[in-house]
């Protein structure tokens, strides 16, 4: 029988937040800041105008397998175009994000956000094969990002962290960082798709795209560290499942994402454990109620909050002192 061990401090919690995805939660740095290569920005989840269907990238990328579609390209486009629309518009949701890692555990991420106020509440779980779960919860408020987790030890736990710039960059080694985002990353991701076809196969499913720089969060820090540059634009396969005309979840898999990095040659450095690591699993996002009231986010009260050097120390927030 498995003995319960005790509650981890910060240090304990902080590598594997990152290492399993905690830039999966709210910290798409680059998707809700950068801008494409070809000089057009891609629409802020919050600016109330559906995505252009256009290209940002004339890459061509290796799509997701199924029947070839015998819908005309425009009429895909259209149909992702307006669900989109209809997303936005909707303002809020709920979401749940799932990747099961072999050998190592599951990472699911369940969640409210709002669009108009870039804000989100979500917890992640991470359970792995051998061990306990670990819980860390995050509130993302107008650009800002405060992490919790009930795992820490007793002194933290009222406590919840700011991720800014900084934080991420001593974390991810990633210099170009300007601003950690309030929004999940999945729903930056799809508030930039693209559709190049429809699947024959299964009439809900819209083949597209979503860029590289957006959807390399999901597949966590490690993978955001090793990308050059030159390639943040380029597009990754995924597929959308339209029900009635709403989005109702995406998934973009593993191989397709090893196999736009090898061939795009993304990594600054080639890295084949790594590519191996993201092949072997997807990311799979639903969504739910859309357009129901969700929470208010706000940021924690100040008295709540503890900087990263306060968590290392075991000193906390100053309500916890």
């Amino acid at each position: 029988m498995k003995t319960k061990r005790p509650g981890p401090r910060y240090a304990d919690i902080w590598l594997p937040a990152v290492v399993a995805g905690l830039l999966a939660i709210g910290l798409s740095i680059w998707g809700a800041t950068h801008q494409g290569s070809d000089g057009e920005a891609g629409p802020s989840p919050s600016a109330g105008a559906p995505p252009s269907p256009t290209q940002s990238s004339s890459a061509t990328p290796t799509e997701p397998s199924g029947s070839p579609s015998v819908e005309p390209v425009a009429d895909a486009r259209t149909r992702l175009r307006e669900a989109l629309a209809r997303w936005q518009q909707a303002d809020t949701g709920a979401f749940t994000q799932t990747s099961v890692i072999p050998g190592i555990g599951k990472l699911t991420l369940e969640g409210v956000y709002r669009l108009s106020t870039r804000s989100s509440e979500v917890t992640q779980v991470f359970t792995g094969e051998d061990d306990e779960a670990v819980e860390i919860r995050f509130l993302g408020s107008q650009g800002d990002t405060y992490l919790n987790s009930p795992d820490w030890e007793r002194a933290l736990r009222p406590c919840w962290m700011r991720i800014d710039a900084r934080t991420l960059s001593e974390s991810t080694g990633i210099s170009i960082v300007n601003g950690a985002g309030s929004l999940p990353a999945n729903v930056v991701a799809l508030s930039r798709a693209r559709a190049l076809r429809a699947d024959q196969s299964d009439p809900e499913v819209v083949v597209g795209t979503v860029r590289l720089v957006d959807v390399a969060p999901l597949f966590g820090s490690r993978l955001v560290n090793a990308l050059r540059d030159a390639t943040l634009d380029v597009p990754v396969p995924a597929e959308f499942r339209l029900v009635d005309g709403e989005i109702v979840g995406w998934r973009v898999s593993g191989r397709s994402m090893a196999a736009v990095l090898g061939s795009e040659e993304a990594l600054a450095e080639p890295d084949g454990v790594l590519l191996a690591a993201v092949a072997s699993y997807d990311a799979v996002i639903e969504y739910d109620e859309l357009g129901a009231a969700v929470p208010d986010v706000r940021p924690p009260a100040p008295g709540l909050r503890m900087t990263p050097a306060q968590a290392r120390s075991g000193a906390g927030c100053p309500a916890a002192q």
